[in-house]
């Protein structure tokens, strides 16, 4: 009967094990990652039963989000106090939401709905987030009047900061410093991604542990910008730190407010480079400068001292007497043995030469000059060049002018965009190089249309030729062989092109411009609207235009789809990557915008240095916007908190 009795012991205890969730094995449970947080989560009584026993890693709703942000104020105690009671929903009477709804946590999609079972996005879920931690806790406005105040309004500077929406910037700022919502991987924050279920719970565990001890969240480092004449120097001279002499003048300043030396953060800035660069100068009459290497501790490295160091993904080109790229290094290797390319330099007026160039993608062009007609050449070989060689960070060579014959030489050679490049030969036929295929290999070879046709410059597959029979400009698709002819194109490094016609105008010679797509299509059409030129703005996806007849000097800002999304705006202009726009007007106010051309905030810097201010120039680095003046550096945020 004992035995018996044993036995059936064991197995109700077997059956309820197998009843009870297992993470290991339960498809339902939470990923490896969340297991831990979402456990304590639920012990703490901030998952509600809606949420219980589902798949995790679905897209959280909108439903099930207002009862996460029910579940924690009762945690927290809260008072639930509505600014407006009489709010309803056709398509919903969940108490929970109408909850939300009326403390101004969350808000209706339109037509008097809710969408229940609608998913949210990454933005949005901070937004309401910092509305919970706002009317739930004193968190935010106790911060606000705290030293903590200063970082909470400094931005972060996400790689895809551009998507983020005007109405959640101030919010994702602060859900980042509290450590509440973080980015995804590479610095990017993701904002028009979907928030799944296990993630909208562990952030809401972050969110309950700000209350009382923010300590607990993985609060990220504060980030560093360098201050006062270090940062006046590093955007004068295309970001490269600048030092008096032997001893760096000017500091880092960081988010919170803190001031250090070179020696306590590093010599090499942003601080995630292994390498800088340290560029010294002697005033006799003239500014001169000379550049170094410099690693994170002050150390020198090929102190020739080049005209310029500059350094291009995994690789450093260095000018001067002896131009040469070297390899950036692994750890443990001697920067001496990583040298690629040694070229042999006599500038124009000698016999030879040779000159070195980024053109992208990790790649360099290598040109050989021909020699000058008075040191006995031909007149036709008058600047000519002879020959380029093409080579990649590691030392490969993917063209070698020393291993082809002269009517195999490449002569010119295009910008590399999305890993291609093209080339000419001396021959005249034109190649296009895959360079993520092996020995970057030839995808296409052609000969031009015409023999008059000029190779000036490419950018990706898209070339500009010159027709010289006709003085005309051809916009010519390499991959497809379509041509489009105007009076003048210019490649753009997003592989689009600004081209223009001559027209008369009032019995005057004038011309109509144009921005075309990667494929020929019209982009942008300035006489439409009344514009007269318009230009690329480097590195970015936005053209400024300008009104014909208009010398006040504004410009209007055409965006990647080619609508004009801001208007007015000063040639005192700077943007970041974060998605915000900085320019300043005559009154000394700098303004902000998004990439959207939603206005982020002004500051108006006479109201607090005075009248007798003037702004030299403005500059974003690292999210923030330094200020140049005439009576001091600075710092200033969007929303006018001064750094």
């Amino acid at each position: 009967m004992k035995r018996n009795l044993l036995m059936l012991f064991l197995i109700l205890i077997v059956a309820v094990l197998n009843s009870v969730s297992v993470f290991s094995e339960n498809s339902l449970d939470p990923s490896l990652w969340a297991r831990t947080s979402v456990y304590e989560a639920m012990e703490k009584g901030l998952v509600s039963e809606k949420i219980l026993n589902n798949d995790y890693t679905e897209n959280i709703t909108r439903e099930e989000f207002c009862k996460l942000c029910v579940s924690v104020m009762k945690a927290w105690n809260s008072d639930f106090n509505y600014k407006n009671e009489n709010i309803s929903f056709s398509d919903t009477n969940d108490d929970d939401i109408l909850t939300c709804a009326k403390m101004g946590i969350v808000n209706g999609v339109g037509n008097n709905k809710f969408a229940p079972d609608n998913p949210i996005k990454r933005q949005e879920a901070a937004r309401m987030l910092y509305n919970i931690l706002s009317v739930g806790t004193s968190v935010i406005s106790d911060s606000h009047t705290s030293d903590g105040a200063l970082e909470c309004c400094v931005p972060h500077s996400f790689n895809d900061g551009g998507s983020i929406r005007s109405w959640a910037r101030n919010e994702i700022n602060h859900m980042y410093r509290y450590g509440v919502m973080l980015g995804v991987s590479n610095n990017n924050y993701d904002p028009d991604g979907y928030y799944t279920k296990e993630q909208a719970i562990c952030t809401f565990l972050r969110l309950f542990r700000c209350k009382d001890s923010m300590l607990e969240n993985p609060i990220p480092e504060v980030d560093y910008y360098p201050y006062d004449d270090t940062a006046k120097n590093y955007v004068k001279n295309k970001n490269v730190l600048v030092f008096d002499g032997e001893n760096p003048y000017g500091r880092y300043i960081d988010s919170r407010g803190n001031i250090y030396t070179h020696k306590e953060k590093g010599y090499a800035y942003p601080f995630e480079n292994k390498y800088g660069v340290k560029r010294t100068f002697t005033y006799s009459g003239e500014e001169v400068y000379a550049s170094e290497l410099i690693d994170k501790n002050g150390d020198t490295y090929l102190c020739d001292n080049f005209k310029s160091v500059d350094i291009y993904d995994s690789a450093i080109l260095l000018n001067g007497l002896q131009p040469c790229i070297y390899g950036i290094p692994r750890e443990g290797e001697d920067i001496y043995d990583k040298l690629i390319y040694k070229a042999i330099f006599f500038g124009y007026n000698n016999y030879g030469g040779e000159y070195i160039e980024y053109m992208g993608d990790g790649l360099f062009k290598i040109s050989k000059y021909g020699q000058r007609p008075d040191f006995g050449d031909t007149k036709d070989n008058y600047n000519y060049w002879s020959g380029i060689s093409i080579v990649n960070s590691e030392g490969e060579w993917f063209t070698n002018y020393n291993k082809l014959k002269k009517s195999e030489m490449y002569v010119k050679a295009g910008r590399s965009y999305n890993n291609i490049f093209t080339m000419e030969k001396a021959d005249g036929s034109i190649s296009i190089v895959d360079v993520e295929k092996p020995n970057g290999e030839v995808i296409k070879t052609f000969n031009k249309p015409d023999s008059s046709w000029e190779f000036r410059n490419a950018v990706g597959s898209n070339i500009n030729f010159y027709d010289r029979k006709n003085d005309k400009y051809i916009f010519y698709r390499g991959i497809s062989g379509e041509y489009f002819v105007y009076d003048y194109v210019q490649l753009t490094d997003n592989n689009e092109a600004i081209v223009r016609t001559n027209v008369l105008r009032g019995g005057e010679k004038d011309f109509d411009c144009y921005i075309l797509n990667p494929d020929g299509t019209m982009k942008f059409n300035a006489p439409f609207g009344g514009y007269g030129t318009v230009e690329k703005i480097p590195e970015f996806d936005f053209y400024k235009a300008f009104k014909y007849n208009d010398d006040s000097g504004l410009c209007d800002i055409v965006n990647k789809r080619g609508f004009v999304i801001k208007t007015d705006v000063s040639k005192n202009l700077s943007i970041d990557k974060s998605g915000v726009f900085a320019y300043v007007t005559n009154e000394n106010v700098i303004n902000f915008f998004d990439f959207f051309g939603d206005n982020l905030g002004k500051v108006e810097l006479s109201d607090i240095y005075g009248a007798d201010l003037k702004v030299n120039r403005i500059d974003f680095i690292n999210g923030m916007l330094f200020v140049d003046t005439n009576l001091k550096n600075f710092y200033v945020t969007p929303y006018g908190k001064i750094l």
